[in-house]
C-alpha cells in the first residue's frame, strides 16, 4: 500500500507539506534525518523541521492506494489544490 500524506507545522499552520511513501514510518524517520544535515537538508520541509522540531508537524494520513502510480496523482492532484507552502514543486 502507498500512502498520501500531510505534514502541518503546528507552530505556523500555513506550513504544510503533501507526500507519499510505502513506508509512513520510515519516510517520518528521513524527514528527521534529512532536519538534522546532509542529503536533502536544504529542502523547505527538512529546513521547517530543522528550525521548530519534527514534535511539532501534525502528522495526516489523507488516502491510500495499491499503487505507486495511483498514490502519485493524487499527490499531485492535492498540491494542485492546497499549495502546500514547503513542496519542492509545489
Amino acid at each position: 500500500m502507498y500512502t498520501v500524506y500531510k505534514l502541518t507545522n503546528q507552530k505556523n499552520r500555513s506550513q504544510t507539506y503533501i507526500g507519499t511513501t510505502g513506508n509512513v514510518e520510515k519516510r517520518m524517520e528521513l524527514h528527521q534525518s534529512r532536519a538534522r544535515g546532509g542529503f536533502g537538508s536544504n529542502l523547505p520541509i527538512s529546513k521547517a523541521i530543522s528550525r521548530v522540531g519534527f514534535n511539532n508537524f501534525k502528522l495526516t494520513l489523507l488516502a491510500e492506494f495499491r499503487s505507486q502510480h495511483q498514490a502519485r496523482a493524487h499527490e499531485r492532484e492535492l498540491i494542485d489544490t492546497l499549495e502546500p507552502t514547503l513542496n519542492v514543486n509545489a
